[in-house]
């Protein structure tokens, strides 16, 4: 397990803040996981360890949200990763004809004014 004494979300957050996507592998039954926590979720390991995600996957489900007088409209998206996890973002500079099921994404690290997130982009066909 990571000998940092920082949560597995700290040390997920501080990664994005240097543009790195990692996400947790289990020594045990070695499968990757995504949210960050302090166990596996497959075999309940506490062993893991953080590896840069390849970043590619396919979009699994989608959905819009409406613009409002406060707020402009985003999508939402489920994507599974070819390393073996579901996660769920945005699709950047896509409009609701781009949203297409098995549609492959590429993540990218995003740094926001107060937090980076990651988000993904179509990937060139």
């Amino acid at each position: 397990m990571s000998d940092s004494p920082a949560s597995p979300e700290a040390r997920f957050q501080a990664a994005l803040a240097e543009g790195r996507f990692e996400v947790q592998w289990c020594t045990a039954c070695a499968r990757a996981f995504f949210f960050p926590r302090t166990h596996c979720p497959h075999c309940h390991g506490a062993d893991h360890e953080w590896r840069t995600s390849t970043g590619v996957g396919t979009l699994y489900s989608h959905s819009e949200i409406p613009a409002t007088s406060k707020t402009p409209g985003r999508n939402v998206i489920l994507v599974d990763m070819d390393d073996g996890f579901r996660m769920m973002s945005t699709l950047l500079d896509a409009g609701s004809a781009d949203l297409q099921i098995g549609l492959r994404v590429r993540a990218s690290v995003e740094r926001l004014t107060d937090q980076a997130r990651v988000v993904f982009r179509r990937m060139a066909t």
